[in-house]
């Protein structure tokens, strides 16, 4: 059985699902007053409330940043869908 400040505890958190195009991208994320990052290797993340920076990438695309506001108990569903890079024009 759950005592009160287990529950308390539990609700802190919220989740993020990470959706993720392609499937090779790498995720990682950082809390607003940390400066290292983590890298977030599955679909879904739990995190306490606060501000995230999170930013994906995988070669041959372009990287994509996004800040997430996180509040206690919330599920949130942050899409990185990365755009192809597009090849350099060649020079004349």
């Amino acid at each position: 059985m759950l005592a009160g400040a287990d529950v308390v505890l539990a609700a802190a958190n919220g989740t993020i699902r990470l959706k993720r195009a392609p499937p090779s991208a790498t995720i990682t994320y950082r809390r607003g007053d940390e400066t290292e990052s983590h890298e977030a290797p599955g679909n879904q993340i739990e995190l306490p409330a606060g501000s995230y920076a999170f930013s994906a990438s995988a070669p041959g695309f372009a990287e994509l940043t996004t800040r997430v506001q996180l509040a206690a108990g919330e599920n949130r569903e942050v899409d990185f869908t990365l755009a192809r890079e597009r090849p350099a024009a060649p020079h004349r």
